[in-house]
């Protein structure tokens, strides 16, 4: 279960962390490259979080590796703080946040993890997925093209594969819970692909997104989940020994 805790974590972290890092910078920031210079990584990852402070909403396939565990389901995620995971791989696996509270359905173990994120007036999503609280990327991790700027294929093994621009991100100071996060992004619609991030225990985790919605008209009832009537509960397990 532990895997599945670090995944449902990830994605808060790396979604919030994204759109906030957007509205922060959002209002402040002008391109420094001029038509004849070569966008900075920087400028370009500035670029990606305008991208997504533009989006209310959207839905997106994702496949995530993590060691030897494969998961694929669709993601969903509407504004200011809403996300749900629904698995086709495991079957039936479910992770809802629904900006006060994060669920985890694992019908293997029939069981449901909660975690309040409302029993402090200071707390929130942030400070709930990391002991840290949320950083955002462009201060903590220090943005660089992984080859250079041109676009180059997804899978370096399949030079037909998609054309994308990568971005890897390293960490700054030992706080961060991620040492590295390499990012492939669509040049022209500036949307993430793939994310491969490392954590300080050198486990490496990989999600791949496809056939994205942008802005479809995602009901709330959507982050609302009936939780199986012969499941078990396990309240606040951040923070359980």
């Amino acid at each position: 279960m532990k895997r599945v805790y670090f995944i449902a974590i990830f994605l808060l972290i790396f979604n919030f962390s994204l759109f906030s890092q957007a509205k922060s910078n959002n209002k402040n920031t002008k391109s420094t490259s001029s038509p004849n210079q070569i966008m900075t990584a920087a400028d370009f990852f500035q670029k990606v979080s305008d991208k997504y402070a533009s989006i209310n909403q959207y839905e997106a396939e994702v496949k995530i590796s993590a060691n030897k565990t494969e998961m694929e389901g669709v993601v969903s995620f509407k504004k200011p703080s809403m996300l749900r995971m629904d698995f086709s791989v495991p079957e039936k696996q479910v992770i809802v946040y629904n900006g006060t509270e994060l669920l985890i359905y694992i019908p293997k173990s029939s069981a449901v993890l909660r975690q309040d994120t409302t029993t402090d007036e200071e707390q929130n999503v942030a400070t709930v997925a990391t002991p840290q609280g949320l950083s955002l990327m462009n201060r903590y991790y220090s943005i660089q093209y992984e080859n250079g700027p041109q676009s180059e294929p997804i899978d370096p093994d399949n030079p037909k594969s998609k054309k994308v621009k990568k971005l890897v991100l390293t960490r700054k100071n030992n706080s961060e819970s991620f040492r590295t996060m390499n990012i492939a992004i669509d040049p022209k619609e500036l949307l993430i692909l793939k994310i491969t991030a490392v954590t300080t225990n050198d486990e490496e985790f990989i999600l791949s997104f496809d056939n994205y919605a942008i802005n479809a008209d995602i009901p709330d009832t959507r982050f609302l989940y009936d939780i199986p009537p012969d499941a078990n509960e396990y309240n606040n397990f951040l923070y359980a020994e």
